[in-house]
């Protein structure tokens, strides 16, 4: 995490159901802000973390990807300052979290018109340590 130079991780999606599947793209406002995180810091305190909405887009549309039965849509994230509530961490030292993913798509008409999948979904919590030096 960075206000700038952040690096790239990836966040998988995988279609679990006996048929292909239409998700949201990100690019666009429908699926802009359907992936989310919710970080557990040392203290055991909860940090929802989601897109900010200081996003404008000059060019929007309810435009899908399909992903096939079995298949993943790979989403790639810069925890950079386009997110809000971003946990703060030690300049040094050592310190251990738990973050997992959210996937989560409300119902709107236009999710029914474009049969896009609607509900949550949450990874597994991965027990992260961070070395800070």
């Amino acid at each position: 995490m960075a206000a700038t130079q952040s690096r790239t991780f990836y966040v998988v999606l995988t279609n679990t159901s006996d048929h292909a599947q239409p998700v949201w793209q990100t690019l666009y406002s429908w699926g802009f802000w359907t992936i989310s995180f919710e970080f557990t810091m040392p203290d055991g305190k909860h940090l929802h973390v989601s897109r900010n909405h200081n996003e404008s887009f000059t060019k929007n549309s309810p435009a899908t990807f399909l992903v096939p039965s079995g298949e993943q849509q790979i989403y790639p994230v810069q925890l950079d300052g386009s997110w809000d509530n971003l946990p703060q961490f030690p300049k040094r030292g050592i310190t251990r979290i738990t973050l997992k993913a959210i996937y989560e798509v409300g119902s709107t008409p236009e999710a029914s018109q474009h049969n896009v999948w609607v509900g949550r979904v949450e990874s597994p919590n991965y027990d992260l340590v961070l070395e800070h030096w």
